[in-house]
């Protein structure tokens, strides 16, 4: 191999040079995007970050919510329960209290009919706690009153 003469020289240190220049402006590139992609991904993970902490407000918002709903819903369903206890009641009393005035006036006609040999139809007429059609309405006579009719 001969030696360099100063000109080969300087043209390829001109040439490393300007690789070296090309190479350094590739890593700076290179360096920026980089530094550029870490703050996007770093915002990227914080804004990842707010959002899972919003979600767990939010969770448990709606947790608390549905706790209050849950319970509010057991107070009505304890007051419904007792009215429908009281409806219960009432309407057995109310039962038992019809059952009763049939049987008063199935005795009082018994005994209408068997102290003044009176009809039916006109032991009916003297029967005042019952509230009756009139005569042509009532339907046949082999039953006592409180089968044919609604005692009120």
């Amino acid at each position: 191999m001969s030696p360099l003469t100063r000109h080969e020289f300087t043209t390829l240190a001109t040439a490393l040079k300007l690789q070296v220049n090309s190479l350094d402006s590739k890593f700076s590139r290179l360096n920026k995007t980089t530094i550029h992609d870490e703050k996007r991904m770093n915002e990227e993970i914080l804004t990842t970050h707010r959002l899972i902490n919003s979600n767990d407000e939010y969770s448990k918002s709606n947790i608390r919510e549905l706790e209050r709903k849950e319970k509010e819903t057991e107070r009505k369903l304890e007051v419904i329960q007792s009215h429908l206890q009281m409806l219960l009641k009432t309407t057995n009393e109310l039962v038992k209290d019809q059952n009763h005035q049939h049987a008063r006036a199935n005795n009082l006609e018994m005994k209408l009919r068997k102290r003044g040999g009176l009809s039916k139809e006109h032991a009916i007429d003297y029967v005042p706690y019952i509230n009756l059609p009139d005569k042509h309405k009532r339907g046949g006579t082999r039953t006592t009153i409180a089968n044919k009719y609604i005692v009120t």
